[in-house]
């Protein structure tokens, strides 16, 4: 997979020198979504959602509890700084 991914990334590169920028897109893309996930997950054998749903689910339980986490902590910073996530009072003039 490293050497499809250099061979290909030379030519993307000779065709972006010689200003063939459709072409060039048309590599870089075979690269980015064919190449590199490729490469990615190579030797990783497939299984069942199923089999894994406790994992997954604790998981999905931590990321949602720690993005909460991590928003009330910009929060709580941005009020110490002085602002505020209140509704401006507006002058009516009568």
């Amino acid at each position: 997979m490293e050497k499809w991914w250099v061979a290909l990334k030379m030519i993307e590169n000779d065709l972006k020198k010689k200003r063939k920028v459709e072409e060039a897109h048309l590599v870089s893309d075979v690269i980015t979504k064919a190449i590199e996930p490729a490469y990615n997950f190579y030797g990783i054998d497939s299984q069942k959602v199923k089999e894994k749903a406790g994992a997954l689910l604790g998981l999905l339980v931590f990321y949602v509890v720690y993005t909460m986490c991590y928003g009330f902590a910009i929060f709580y910073i941005f009020e110490g700084l002085g602002f505020s996530m209140k509704r401006p009072k507006v002058k009516r003039e009568v």
